[in-house]
C-alpha cells in the first residue's frame, strides 16, 4: 500500500510542477512608461510588427496564422510592400523567431481622421508553432465592461513619451474607464464611441506609449482591446483608448480563421489551465480510493 501512496504523492506533485509552468498568468503591476520588464511566458499571444527589421507596433495572436492588430499601423500604404513586414514572436525582446506577412486586411469602416473601427487583421504566410512563449488568445465577445475593473496591457513601446523603444517587453495593469468619463477626457479633442475602450488611472503615471499600437488590451485571459490612441503617454486626465475587439467578433469570424466555438484548443491562453486542473483532480480522486476506499 505504501508504495502505491508514494507513487500517487510523486505524480501529484509532478502535475504541480507542471502545470504551474504551464499556466499562462497575465496579471501585472508594472507599467509600460517607466515600468518594468515582464516574460513573454506570461503573454505569449504578444507579437512585435516590423518593418525592414525595425519594431513598430504590437498585436496579438488568435489564431496560428492570424494577427490581430490595429488598422492605424498600416493605414494604406502597406498594400505593395506586404514582403518587407515581419511578425516576430516568442521572446521577451523584439529578435524572436519571425514569420513573414502574407496580407494585412483593414477594417473597411476605419476612419483615420476619427480614429474609429481601428482594427485590423494579419495574415501570416506560415503557422506559428506553439511553446510556452508562443501560444494564441481568445477574443472576449462582450462588448462592454465593469469600470474600475483591471485589464492587462504589454509592448514593446516608449518607455516614457518622446522616448525611445523599449528592448524588452513592458506591461502594466490599468483600470477601465467608463464611456462617460473618457468623453469628457476627449470631449475637445475627438468622440469616444462603442467602438472604444479607455483605460488609464486619473492621475496618469501608467499607460501603453508610442509603439505600443496594435497591442493587446486583456482581462481575464480573453482580448478585450487593441492600444489605439491617448493624448501623449500618461498623462493625468487622459485615459489611454483601445479598440472595443468584442464589438468586430463577427468580422473577425468572417474574415479568418478564428472558430469561436473551439473553447478545448490548448494553444490557446487559459486551456492549459483548466487541463492541468483537471489532470490533478484526478489524481488526487486515486489518492482519496486508495487512502479511504
Amino acid at each position: 500500500m505504501s508504495e502505491y501512496i508514494v507513487s500517487v504523492v510523486y505524480l501529484a506533485l509532478l502535475g504541480l510542477n507542471l502545470c504551474s509552468g504551464a499556466l499562462l498568468n497575465v496579471t501585472l503591476d508594472t507599467r509600460i512608461v517607466g515600468g518594468e520588464a515582464v516574460d513573454i511566458k506570461s503573454h505569449p499571444y504578444q507579437v512585435s510588427l516590423q518593418y525592414s527589421n525595425q519594431h513598430f507596433c504590437g498585436g496579438a495572436l488568435v489564431t496560428r496564422n492570424t494577427v490581430l492588430t490595429a488598422a492605424h499601423c498600416f493605414g494604406t500604404s502597406y498594400a505593395s510592400m506586404t514582403s518587407s513586414y515581419v511578425v516576430k514572436f516568442g521572446s521577451n525582446t523584439t529578435y524572436g523567431t519571425g514569420i513573414q506577412i502574407d496580407s494585412v486586411l483593414v477594417h473597411p469602416s476605419y476612419s483615420s481622421e476619427l480614429l474609429d473601427s481601428d482594427i485590423a487583421l494579419i495574415r501570416l504566410k506560415s503557422n506559428v508553432t506553439i511553446s510556452n512563449s508562443v501560444a494564441l488568445i481568445r477574443i472576449s465577445e462582450l462588448s462592454s465592461y465593469s469600470p474600475g475593473s483591471y485589464a492587462s496591457v504589454t509592448g514593446w513601446g516608449y518607455e516614457r513619451e518622446n522616448g525611445t523603444i523599449s528592448d524588452v517587453l513592458r506591461g502594466a495593469n490599468v483600470p477601465l474607464t467608463s464611456e462617460s468619463e473618457c468623453q469628457k477626457s476627449y470631449a475637445n479633442v475627438i468622440n469616444i464611441t462603442k467602438n472604444m475602450i479607455c483605460a488609464g488611472y486619473s492621475k496618469g503615471g501608467k499607460d501603453a506609449c508610442q509603439g505600443d499600437s496594435g497591442g493587446p488590451l486583456v482581462q481575464k485571459n480573453k482580448l478585450i482591446g487593441v492600444v489605439s490612441f491617448g493624448a501623449g503617454c500618461a498623462r493625468a486626465g487622459f485615459p489611454g483608448v483601445y479598440t472595443n475587439v468584442g464589438q468586430f467578433m463577427d468580422w473577425v469570424v468572417d474574415n479568418s480563421n478564428y472558430n469561436r466555438n473551439n473553447s478545448a484548443d490548448t494553444a490557446y491562453v487559459g486551456a492549459a489551465q483548466t487541463n492541468c486542473a483537471s489532470f490533478l483532480l484526478g489524481i488526487l480522486t486515486v489518492m482519496y480510493c486508495i487512502l479511504f476506499a
